[in-house]
């Protein structure tokens, strides 16, 4: 039984690897931006001392 190969071209594959590969780089590149988020410093908020307790 003699089993024939079929070609695929180069442009559909190229295409192909452009429909997934786009919209996978913008979530890569939108992580990435979240992420550096995480490591700035965060600015200490200053508040006054509570009032003591009434007894």
């Amino acid at each position: 039984m003699a089993h024939e190969m079929k070609k695929s071209s180069p442009a559909l594959i190229a295409l192909a690897w452009l429909l997934v590969g786009l919209p996978l780089a913008w979530g890569v590149y939108r992580s990435g931006q979240n992420a550096v988020k995480l490591f700035q410093p965060q600015p200490v908020a200053v508040t006054a001392p509570a009032p003591p307790a009434a007894k």
